[in-house]
């Protein structure tokens, strides 16, 4: 068996000259005894962990209590700005394929000006014990930028490594409050200058950074980053700890560690959420699939939509983490599970991110129930079957069978196969299958394609001349008021971008953006803007960005599949719904692949790239925007 290595670097601040932190060392020392413990299960895993700690006099008792349970005291050095820059990242050098890395941070977060190089106005950064004091003249704060090539340099060359950085500090923010005089923030003011970009780690190295239209873009390599709080949000912390870090390591003790992340951070917003009303933990990581890991591991495991379920009790109800904005409707059919026992039972009430449902014995202090939708109220897709009756009957998720006149028709091909048609035309919508099951999981993807394309909203308080959409197309491709229409330059294959912000005069200080992108194949991307980065506001634009490797693109690719090509389809219709709304919210449940053609095995993908190319009681205001993306070839 495979010797592997778990190298963890952990930063615990608490003893900052001003603005002194209590929980930030507890954090360190609860999440590596769990590590500690973890490993110890896993079979040729060897667990090498660095500290940097900056504790406080109380913290003595929890450094003792904490080397009787793990059986060795710890030794740590200062977090220094010179260490965390120049000795950290040193500690994952000799890391190699299979080995996990780990780099978790706690302590304040804060923001410094950004140099005009970058298309922010404010960049993160880490506040080091040293970043304040007068007496280091030298020392500063670590920028994001900064920690982002300190990635880049130790790991873009690495293959097979398992890399996760883990933060619970502030991002940003202004003015805040306390949480009932329990928590206070992770957050201190920025006390220095703007740092020059060509003083920042990384300037001069033209690997990383890539000056393009006078804006600094840079590589992100292959990592999966866990943060407290969204870069608007702040932070909380007790006498007891971070939040964040304590609901993530209950949820990890709690079978957590089984999970992806993207299923940890989904129930993490729900245990954050009820304690702390604007703090919304988040996941991201450069290629969106990788959250669909399980926790510090490489294997991989098919995203399946889900929503998680919590006992609310202060309404005394369950509340599932979904609702009109993720397409469910009052009546839908759901499967209820946390592992054990299993019901259905219907949604009884839908609000615009929540439902109300009231599955019936499962344990109210239980972080592990979970639904998925099986049947819709109102499918989207009603589709008419041969009355020989040998096609099962009934509905289906998103999809109904119904005797005849309906817009699609099962047919039973002269191979024994089956394939889904429009009725009247001669092609299949995808790849032919021989077994009716496979068919039908086929025909609930075109389902939830459809539902998603026909979601629709409009609120008062957010409307068209509230925003202000710019788009950059390729020549020779023209915009039309239903949206872009792209063309062919000879074999070249055309580009957009899309830049959103608030228009002038828009009595909106602040929303959040997020996109469905809906391909021709019936895939749902939904990455194009990052959860961690969605916030509009006043010069704070955003832009769609298609992640590639290393690479992050504003210019988006969109191709004819060559299938289609050879079958002589010239034109394809994709369209992008641009959701905006007044609280943050996720779109994750939408994602799907896309379906093959009938022709060949063609790769499935989650991007637009073809396959041969690389919290308040008041629910929230939101509208959907919807544009048509056509493509002529």
């Amino acid at each position: 068996m495979q010797e592997r290595k778990f190298y963890a670097a952990f930063v615990g601040i608490n003893a900052y000259p001003e603005g002194a932190l209590s929980g930030c060392v507890k954090d360190v020392l609860e999440l590596d005894l769990f590590l500690r413990e973890w490993c110890a299960q896993q079979e040729g895993l060897t667990y090498t962990p660095v500290y940097y700690l900056a504790p406080n006099e109380a913290d003595a008792f929890r450094l003792e209590a904490h080397a009787a349970a793990a059986g060795r005291s710890v030794s740590w050095d200062a977090p220094t700005y010179f260490h965390l820059r120049e000795r950290l990242f040193g500690h994952f050098e000799t890391a190699a394929a299979g080995d996990v890395c780990l780099f978790y941070y706690s302590g304040h977060g804060s923001q410094t000006p950004a140099p005009p190089e970058f298309r922010r106005r404010m960049l993160e950064t880490l506040v080091c014990v040293d970043s304040r004091d007068p007496n280091s003249p030298a020392a500063r704060d670590l920028v994001d930028k900064e920690l982002a090539y300190l990635l880049w340099k130790t790991f873009a060359r690495k293959t097979g490594v398992h890399t996760v950085l883990i933060m619970d500090c502030c991002h940003s923010g202004n003015n805040t409050r306390d949480y009932d005089g329990e928590f206070r923030f992770r957050f201190v003011p920025s006390s220095r200058s703007q740092v020059p970009f060509a003083d920042l780690l990384g300037h001069g190295d033209a690997e990383f950074y890539t000056l393009r239209d006078g804006y600094a873009d840079f590589r992100i390599p292959s990592y999966v980053h866990l943060a407290a709080c969204r870069d608007d949000e702040k932070a909380q912390e007790s006498a007891n700890g971070g939040l964040f870090t304590g609901k993530l390591v209950e949820a990890l003790r709690n079978g957590g560690a089984s999970a992806s992340y993207r299923e940890l951070l989904q129930g993490l917003a729900l245990t954050v959420g009820n304690r702390a009303e604007r703090q919304t933990p988040v996941a991201f990581s450069q290629q969106d699939i990788q959250l669909d890991q399980p926790f510090l591991s490489t294997g991989m495991r098919p995203y399946r939509p889900f929503f998680n379920v919590r006992h609310n009790a202060r309404e005394s109800k369950w509340k599932l983490a979904g609702g009109a904005m993720h397409g469910l409707q009052t009546g839908d059919l759901m499967r209820v599970s946390d592992g054990v026992r299993e019901v259905e039972t219907p949604l009884l009430e839908v609000q615009a991110t929540s439902s109300v449902l009231a599955p019936e014995g499962f344990d109210e202090d239980s972080q592990q129930v979970k639904a998925v939708r099986i049947r819709s109220a109102r499918p989207a897709l009603k589709v008419s079957a041969p009355q020989d009756g040998a096609f099962p009957p009934g509905v289906t998720g998103m999809v109904e069978i119904v005797p005849a006149h309906a817009a699609f028709e099962i047919r039973a091909l002269e191979d024994g196969a089956w394939g889904l048609f429009r009725t009247g035309e001669g092609e299949p919508l995808f790849r032919r299958e021989p077994d009716a099951g496979r068919l039908l999981a086929g025909m609930n993807v075109v389902g939830n394609w459809m539902a998603a394309l026909e979601l629709q909203q409009t609120s008062a308080a957010i409307s068209r001349s509230d925003l202000s959409f710019e788009w950059n197309l390729s020549a020779p491709s023209i915009l039309t008021p239903e949206g872009p229409q792209l063309r062919y330059n000879g074999d070249e294959m055309p580009v957009f971008g899309l830049r959103i912000s608030l228009a002038p005069g828009t009595k909106l200080s602040e929303c959040y953006v997020k996109a469905l992108y809906l391909g021709s194949r019936f895939s749902i991307l939904t990455s194009l803007l990052r959860d961690d980065d969605n916030r509009l506001a006043p010069g704070h634009p955003l832009e769609l960005t298609l992640a590639i490797g290393d690479q992050t693109y504003r210019s988006i690719p969109v191709g004819i599949d060559d299938a289609y090509a050879r079958r002589g389809v010239a034109q394809i219709n994709d369209y992008l719904k641009i959701i905006v709304s007044t609280r943050p919210f996720s779109v994750d449940s939408y994602r799907q692949d896309s379906l093959p053609p009938d022709e060949g095995q063609a790769e499935t993908t989650r991007d637009l790239v073809p396959p041969k190319t690389a919290k308040s009681n008041q629910p929230p205001e939101w509208t959907v925007f919807t544009f048509r993306i056509q493509c002529h070839r």
